[in-house]
């Protein structure tokens, strides 16, 4: 996922990621089991650029919300490079979820860049704006 700036102001840019949880049995590299909890189904790693607002995280037992910032303003017209540039399904004992869709939700945010304080602020003004 990345955001291009469609816009005609300069922006900061966030993208916020839901990852599906259920309660699952996984398996360690060499095979043991681990006890059946309540977990993130996929997993990824970010590219560069891109901060992770650990403060805006948000947890259910359905769902892990994470708000990530891009580190730059974005020009008009420019786009960033990927959040991500692919995910993995964590190591389940076979037999669960089957039969099951399971989604990750990716939706992208921005607000102009000028008088809105720190890449931080910026997002909490944008939070409060779209309650």
């Amino acid at each position: 996922p990345q955001v291009t700036n469609t816009g005609k102001k300069d922006a900061y840019v966030y993208l916020e990621v839901t990852l599906p949880k259920a309660t699952v049995i996984t398996a360690n590299d060499d095979g043991t089991k681990n006890e059946a909890a309540n977990v993130a189904l996929f997993s990824y790693k970010t590219n560069e650029n891109w901060k992770e607002l650990t403060s805006q995280k948000r947890e259910d037992d359905h769902s892990v919300t994470y708000v990530y910032a891009y580190e730059k303003v974005l020009q008009p017209s420019q786009v960033t490079n990927p959040l991500f540039n692919e995910v993995a399904l964590i190591n389940l004992v076979e037999g669960q979820l089957v039969e099951t869709t399971q989604n990750i939700e990716v939706v992208a945010k921005a607000i102009q860049a000028d008088s809105t304080g720190t890449i931080e602020e910026a997002y909490i003004k944008l939070a409060n704006q779209n309650q």
